[in-house]
């Protein structure tokens, strides 16, 4: 490295004064700190000057020289300022994830946008609009019937007539009801009917194309958040005044904020979705291209989506204003309403406007359908990722409480989640998505039989275990428990190896941690079936035709039987749940707490020491007198000619005195 230098020279003579100096160089390293050059290498070189007067001259000059790198053991120099403190073993902080940027003051509704139809493709809409239509000659749009409040609340059947396209794989759940999405590529669109088939891949290539539009409305806005659609809900609308096709005597309800306008679908923020995704809707108006208009005819549709401040509405921070008691979610901003337009016209929601919005649509004077495409959560509503979990769970050979947890919480997510959710929704609903879903369920209801035959397996178990517990108690298996009560059955031998293996499984896991474990799993599944139980005997689905009613649900046909792997328990656990806590009350008096498990509730007293405790039953040591012989040693001892006399050490008194 080269290094430059400045130098100041001191010269002795008289009327002139030559001097010589060195130079330091200093940031000779690109892109280092000012002070890096410091600790690496110095300059050395040269200046002359002249000065004038008597007796000394100064002189001061500019010189250069080559860097020479220091001795490694030299001290480095001096951070500079701006250099960051730091401990030398500290663990640097995590990266802070990226928020949104802040919306501009002033402007409410930062996030929506509007799009003309023609800021697409005609011919990608001209496309998009048959395969929207379709899907509904071949009758893939239907109602569905939700439950908004949870189990054990009333269903609720949807204005709309639904489908949902998306990933293979992905489902969408909204208001207690899981859809499943009819693919859009694979090899399932071959069991299709061909123009259903080529309208699944219409809807893809719209996906595609709604897709680069919100990336570049977001690049515009400098809004974050994914752009990935994965699923398409489309919703089929009938106009303001369309008769209900199930039920006459329904009509839509009114809007007092929207000056009395029917609302075809209430307000929400749609859910279930990734935090700060995009949601892009496109707007068909299937009348618009039907022969019930002339040619260059404009008709107005009157549909409009009406838009609402709802400060924590969904995401991250879904209802945090609410419980802390804030009165007014709309912050004193008032509702929107903006005119869909033509056919062909979007609109975009970017960014948090999801979170802190709520929309609605506005019934207008013609059929309309809707194409909302979302980015989907994929944890716990992708197929092939719940499988694979499951599947995990199947394959840890762990005996532990946590294993038997995450057995008894898989088993829930299937039955609950996924098989019930299927046969809730009719033999048509299976029809129609058979051609990809029927593997699918078909394998999910394999891994349900799996975990369920382990339940059983557990729950004898712990009853074996309360048997070898007792039988421990009398004497027939190991040492009697002197608290332990009489066995029920005085006649029982003892127990076979089975039984003591099935015990010792028990306590490996815990002992009576192992009852509270299985309780606890039971008693929850108990819970859900019953909601389950009430929500299929809804009277709602009388309403319904029967293909859209709940299918029997294939899983208890022969619960109870003992087939090796597929035992099963009955879909009723009350019994069981009786037999199990009878099992862990026999199990902690005959054990005496000994095969427990750890404590639930610990001893605070301090633990004892590890020193021997003093046996009771040995005598103690009696020490003679002085001048007295020892009892306890042969007064005649005979001498043993193979042990050799060991020379006695002497005692150094000195060593001795300064011991004492």
């Amino acid at each position: 490295a080269k290094a430059l230098g400045l130098g100041l020279g001191l010269g002795l003579g008289l009327g002139l004064g030559l001097g010589s100096g060195l130079g330091l160089g200093l940031g000779t390293r690109p892109g280092a700190g000012r002070y890096a050059a410091w600790s690496r290498a110095s300059g050395l070189g040269s200046s002359f000057g002249s000065g004038s007067g008597l007796g000394l001259g100064f002189g001061s000059g500019f010189g250069s020289g080559s860097a020479m790198p220091m001795p490694k053991r030299q001290r480095p120099g001096p951070p500079g300022p701006a250099a960051k403190k730091r401990r030398p073993h500290a663990t640097p902080k995590p990266k802070p994830k990226p928020r949104p940027k802040p919306k501009p003051r002033g402007d409410p509704y930062h996030g929506f946008v509007f799009d003309p139809p023609e800021r697409l493709d005609a011919a990608l809409r001209s496309r998009s609009e048959a395969a929207l239509r379709a899907l509904g000659d071949h009758g893939y749009y239907a109602y569905d019937v939700t439950q908004p409040l949870g189990l054990e609340s009333p269903l609720a059947r949807t204005f709309v007539t639904r489908n949902l396209v998306g990933d293979p794989g992905m489902t969408y759940k909204y208001l207690g009801l899981r859809m499943f999405a009819h693919p859009w590529s694979g090899d399932a669109l071959s069991g299709y009917p061909p123009a259903v088939g080529s309208a699944l891949r219409d809807i893809a290539r719209l996906n595609a194309g709604l897709t680069r539009r919100a990336e570049e409305h977001a690049a515009a806005l400098g809004t974050d958040g994914s752009s990935d659609f994965s699923v398409v809900l489309i919703n089929r609308m009938g106009a303001a005044d369309e008769v209900d096709a199930l039920d006459r005597r329904r009509g839509l309800k009114t809007d007092p904020d929207m000056g009395g306008a029917k609302v075809r679908v209430s307000w929400h923020a749609d859910s279930c979705l990734e935090h700060f995704s995009t949601i892009a809707v496109y707007h068909f108006l299937p009348t618009e291209n039907t022969n019930q208009t002339k040619k260059n005819e404009k008709i107005e549709s009157g549909w409009r989506v009406a838009l609402r401040v709802q400060r924590d509405a969904e995401g991250p921070n879904a209802g945090r204003s609410r419980r802390a008691g804030v009165s007014d979610l709309t912050g004193g901003v008032p509702s929107q309403k903006v005119d869909m337009g033509a056919s062909g016209s979007c609109y975009y929601m970017l960014g948090d406007f999801n979170h802190d919005h709520q929309h609605a649509v506005l019934a207008g004077n013609c059929e309309r359908i809707s194409s909302t495409h979302r980015v989907g959560k994929r944890e716990g509503h992708d197929a092939g990722l719940v499988l694979d979990k499951t599947r995990r769970v199947l394959a840890a050979a762990k005996r532990c409480p946590k294993q038997w947890a995450s057995e008894g919480r898989a088993l829930d997510e299937l039955e609950f989640e996924w098989l019930r959710q299927w046969f809730v929704q009719g033999a048509a609903h299976a029809a129609l998505h058979a051609p990809y879903w029927a593997d699918v369920i078909a394998e999910t209801q394999a891994l349900w039989t799996r975990l369920e035959a382990r339940e059983a397996l557990k729950v004898r178990m712990l009853e074996n275990a309360a048997r070898v517990a007792a039988a421990r108690g009398l004497g027939l298996g190991s040492e009697p428990n002197p608290n332990s009560n009489p066995s029920p059955n005085p006649g029982r031998t003892s127990p076979t190896r089975r039984e003591r293996k099935h015990a010792d499984a028990v306590a490996q896991v815990g002992g009576a941690a192992a009852y509270d474990v299985v309780l606890q799993a039971l008693r929850l599944r108990r819970d859900k079936r019953r909601g389950w139980g009430i929500r299929v005997a809804d009277k709602m689905w009388d309403k319904l035709p029967e293909p859209f009613r709940p299918m029997p649900l294939p899983l208890f046909d022969d619960a109870g039987a003992d087939n090796g792997e597929e035992e099963r328990l009955p879909e009723d656990l009350d019994g069981v749940i009786s037999d199990i806590e009878r099992w862990k009350a026999a199990y902690l008096r005959d054990s005496g707490g000994a095969a427990a498990g750890p404590n639930p509730n610990p001893d605070p007293s301090p633990k004892p020491s590890a020193r021997p405790q003093p046996n009771p039953k040995k005598k103690k040591k009696k020490f003679k007198k002085k001048g007295q012989p020892n009892p306890n040693l042969n007064p005649n001892p005979k001498p043993n000619p193979k042990r050799k006399a060991m020379p006695r050490p002497k005692k150094n008194r000195k060593e001795g005195k300064a011991k004492k």
